[in-house]
């Protein structure tokens, strides 16, 4: 599926997507300037997020417009699921695929690392 359709997806779509994509390939992606300096936004209320995508080329089109030093970077399942309690207790939340309208799925992180690995369970056992 190339990046025009994906951005058309609906919501729930794009998070299926990218669960399905964790799944397959054991990894997510985030734009890193230097290690442990992620790319996060903030909302109008001051809520801090931090963007995930389902691969490198989702993440590397972002790169190139506000965050221009940043890399796409790989972040495998164990690292997520100790990181996702991390950015529970900073009150980071994560912004599931966000498509070329910066639109993205706001998720509690201890809930997506949940969703992952009841993906990955239900995948395995297909």
């Amino acid at each position: 599926m190339d990046a025009i359709n994906v951005n058309e997806l609906s919501d729930q779509e794009r998070y299926e997507y990218l669960l399905n994509s964790i799944s397959e390939n054991s990894e997510l992606w985030l734009l890193q300037a230097r290690p442990g300096l992620f790319a996060m936004f903030e909302d109008k209320n001051g809520q801090e997020y931090i963007p995930v995508w389902p691969n490198e080329d989702f993440a590397s089109k972002y790169s190139e417009d506000d965050w221009n030093d940043y890399q796409a970077e790989p972040m495998g399942l164990a690292e997520l699921y100790e990181w996702v309690n991390e950015l529970k207790e900073d009150e980071v939340l994560i912004a599931a695929f966000p498509n070329n309208k910066s639109q993205a799925i706001p998720l509690d992180p201890v809930e997506f690392g949940k969703h992952v690995r009841a993906h990955r369970k239900s995948s395995s056992q297909k």
